[in-house]
């Protein structure tokens, strides 16, 4: 394992103990691994500078001072808490913890003398109303309980600028450190479990939800009592929850609705409607699973998609397996609640308690072991997301199958043939595991290892085996594993080859979908060199195959068009049109994405008013059929709002564009590609329109949600990061923007081909930065070299193009050298030789 990779494992694990509450060190963090630095330290840097952004994702106040939370340590400042004075009527002793949502104090109140609490809400940017409905809610959950272990709430009010409320003062332990101080005997741990399950049902029975059981949230008394701390992140059952975009289960930011080693499947899969009292019965079975054994249910040590996979799929261990003297029943109420399926959990905690209750007295307990069928059931359970996944892959498996089975069914050896299939079938199955005894694998492995498995079934079936390959490589290519997919055409070319002539129109569609994964993977020269072969075949086959040659015709001309080749793209994609329109059959759906396509086209060389109607024709198409849900219908809206922007209409193209979020949302839900590309096209629009402030709130959360899609080091990341440096360069705010721009940088120099035109950008942007700070001499080269860059790609008219000279200009006229501004001041179009950069945003 190289250095630099090595470093970001230990800031990713840094960061998760963050999340789970585990206060790390970041300095005696780096003093341990000395050996690494330099490396872990950019890491960090690195780490403080894309979470800087991100922490003003969730507010438009973007001037405010930062929250207080996990990054603390990382530099990140810290907004001003109220002075120890602040509290009429109550003396502050000391701050007693620092969290996600506050901090809490102890203090003394004056009157009586009584030891009490006192939270208050952190305010900055992450304190929006969201926060304080949060805050309020936690007010209002506590005021209606009235439990003898339940934390009860005596004021609430607001000081210098601060909310916060007033609660008992729980004098003890938390239930870990409690319990780490002296082994206990499986009877007095579950005792104690019952009165915490006790206390967790009333909360229950008033329909709230905690959401954050865990040892930390549990505090015991110096008489042994438990009492229930942080309501912070509780719901209600039943009723209208505030919406929030921290309700996810977890943000890159590291907030987390939960703590990671308790967290149910539902908590960790970012699914809040799904969150209902048996989440917190789960939890309580993880924390039940680690009184009796010291040890979590499964391995929590990791990355966080380690430990997100493990809570989803892990199957956990048997306490009797790490301690004996766990009897049978107490296993089955711990496996019980932490079975992945809700409903086969109990139902409540109440249920929960009245099962550790019977177990207490020797009675026979209501949880019963699973049955034969259920255990089938569950292996699938375990495996959601790898199926999620996978099943699409078995699914079209067993589609080819039946469509072998009817091809063979013409031939003299049918039956033995369709055995085979249904042979190869079963031992996928058996292969990935879905037994009762089935380990737990990963996505990549179930896929790895059922796909060469099938492959190998139908090792003497050349065409049968092509074709199932081609369905292995296509579900790669949907997980987006571009390497592996083009390695299996490759493998498809070489056997279709052996059996098939090269004219064959089943090799040209392979060569074709090699083209576009080599295209994904930066491989363009062969990906250019296949498309060709694949059109060539094509176009020469009799009868010709409409279908496929119209597909390959708007796929390559997709590729011309990123590249710059405007002119053979045009050709290409007015080619498909032409079959398009001719009237022969190519299905209503290959006319709406070639409609789509061409209106690109037409949308990136500046004839606006044509792409307008082409996006126009290819959203009634979309809406007029079934096959396109309404994921087709948003895409087609956010582009054709994009086309407004560039056309001025930003009235217009703010309606499209927030229909077209709002669509996104409820169809892939927040956490997702689709609804980060809104994001950005809305901060495209309002940077286009000058309005810094509108633009950066959806630019952040774009931050957000392409960092933790695709990670901080992903290509797609230095998209809104560069964005983001744009606006806060076009306000003035220079050195926020030079660190998000340098990283954009970084990862374009190192994830781009030499000399792309988008890394080119990237640089002219950073040498407005350095030149808006007066740092000419290090402006100069970024923004001289990289705009003939910019201009061999896009062409000299294109609006990047004229942005990136206009960058030139401002650089020569605030350096004073007016010659060289008016050098290239002469090569603008006549509307543009001001040479300011308020023009389309890239």
């Amino acid at each position: 394992m190289d250095r630099v990779t090595r470093a970001k494992e230990i800031v990713d694990d840094y960061l998760r103990r963050q999340c789970d509450g585990e206060q790390v060190d970041k300095d005696q963090l780096v003093a341990t691994h000395a050996a690494l630095m330099p490396e872990l330290g950019e890491q960090f840097r690195k780490l403080q500078l894309i979470r800087q952004a991100q922490l003003q994702a969730q507010s438009a106040d973007t001037n405010s001072s930062r929250a207080a939370g996990p990054l603390d340590s990382l530099g990140g400042s810290v907004p001003p808490q109220p002075a120890p004075d602040s509290f009429a009527g109550y003396k502050i002793t000391r701050r007693i913890h620092r969290g996600g949502q506050g901090v809490v104090y102890q203090a003394t109140q004056e009157a009586t003398g009584r030891e009490v609490a006192i939270k208050v809400l952190r305010e900055g940017p992450l304190a929006g109303p969201h926060e304080h409905a949060r805050f309020e809610r936690e007010i209002q959950i506590l005021a209606t309980f009235n439990h003898p272990h339940i934390v009860a709430i005596h004021a609430s009010g607001e000081t210098a600028g601060h909310h916060f409320f007033v609660m008992d003062y729980i004098e003890g332990q938390p239930l870990d450190v409690f319990m780490a101080q002296r082994e206990r005997s499986v009877t007095e741990t579950i005792e104690l479990f019952k009165q915490i399950c006790n206390a967790v049902q009333a909360a229950h029975l008033r329909g709230v939800i905690h959401r954050d059981l865990k040892p930390s949230n549990i505090r015991i008394d110096p008489d042994g009592a438990p009492h229930i701390l942080d309501f912070g992140l509780a719901k209600l059952a039943v009723g209208p929850e505030t919406e929030d975009v921290s309700d996810r289960a977890l943000t890159v930011t590291g907030q987390f609705v939960g703590s990671f080693p308790w967290a149910a499947p539902e908590q960790a899969e970012g699914a809040p409607q799904r969150i209902d009292l048996r989440t917190d019965v789960y939890s309580l079975g993880v924390i039940l699973f680690q009184m009796l054994t010291s040890q979590f249910p499964y391995e929590i040590a990791g990355n966080a998609s380690d430990v997100i996979r493990n809570i989803i799929t892990a199957t956990p261990a048997k306490p009797s397996s790490i301690r004996t003297e766990v009897g049978d029943e107490v296993e089955t109420i711990v496996l019980k609640c932490l079975s992945k399926d809700p409903d086969r959990r109990y139902q409540s905690a109440g249920d929960l308690a009245r099962d550790i209750e019977r177990c207490l007295h020797g009675e026979a307990i209501e949880a019963k072991r699973d049955s034969t069928w259920y255990v089938f059931r569950k292996s699938l359970r375990r495996y959601r997301i790898p199926l999620a996944v996978a099943m699409s892959f078995v699914l079209l498996i067993a589609g080819f199958g039946v469509a072998m089975s009817v091809m063979y069914a013409r031939a003299t050896n049918e039956a033995a043939t369709a055995n085979r299939v249904q042979a190869s079938l079963e031992s996928i199955f058996t292969e990935l595991g879905l037994g009762a005894a089935s380990t737990d694998v990963t996505v990549r492995e179930l896929l790895d290892r059922g796909a060469e498995r099938a492959a190998g079934e139908l090792a003497q079936e050349p065409e049968a085996k092509a074709r199932l390959m081609h369905t292995i490589a296509t579900t790669y290519l949907r997980l987006g594993l571009h390497e592996q997919a083009a390695s299996w055409w490759r493998r498809i070319i070489e056997l279709r080859r052996t059996v098939l002539r090269n004219d064959d129109v089943a090799l040209a569609t392979t060569h074709a979908s090699l083209a576009q994964a080599l295209e994904w993977t930066g491989y363009y020269a062969e990906a250019d060199d296949h498309f060709k072969r694949a059109l060539s075949t094509l176009r020469r086959a009799s009868p010709r195959p409409e279908r496929e040659l119209v597909n390959v015709l708007t796929e390559y001309g997709g590729y011309r068009q990123n590249k710059g080749d405007y002119g053979h793209a045009r050709e290409l994609v007015a080619e498909a049109l032409d079959i398009v329109r001719s009237g022969r059959s190519v299905g209503e759906r290959t006319m709406q994405h070639t409609l789509f396509v061409y209106a690109g086209l037409l949308h990136d060389t500046g004839e606006y008013d044509d792409a307008e109607r082409y996006y126009r024709e290819a959203l009634a198409l979309a809406r007029r059929n079934a096959w396109a849900d309404g994921g087709v219908e948003a895409g087609v809206r956010g582009h054709l709002g994009l086309l407004l922007k560039d056309k001025g209409e930003y009235g217009r193209a703010e309606t499209l564009l927030r229909e077209a979020l709002a669509a996104k949302l409820r169809i892939f839900g927040k956490q997702s590609v689709p609804v980060a590309n809104a994001y950005l096209s809305l901060a495209k629009l309002y940077t286009d329109m000058n309005d810094l402030a509108a633009a950066e709130e959806p630019c952040r959360k774009a931050v957000e949600l392409f960092t933790r899609l695709f990670g901080p080091q992903h290509r797609h990341t230095a998209r809104p990061l560069t964005l983001l440096g744009q606006i806060l360069t076009k306000g003035g705010r220079f050195q926020e923007a030079e660190p998000l721009l340098r990283i954009a940088l970084e990862i374009r120099r190192e994830r781009k081909p030499p000399g792309h035109w988008k890394t080119a950008k990237t640089e002219s942007i950073l040498g407005a930065c350095l030149a808006g700070q007066a740092r000419f001499e290090e402006a100069e080269p970024l923004v001289v070299n990289s705009y003939p860059v910019i201009s061999s790609d896009r062409g000299p008219s294109h609006r990047r193009t004229i942005e990136a000279c206009g960058r030139i200009i401002e650089l020569y006229d605030a350096w004073g050298k007016p010659q060289e501004a008016a050098a290239y001041r002469a090569r603008l179009p006549i509307a543009d030789q001001s040479g300011k950069t308020n023009l389309p945003t890239p």
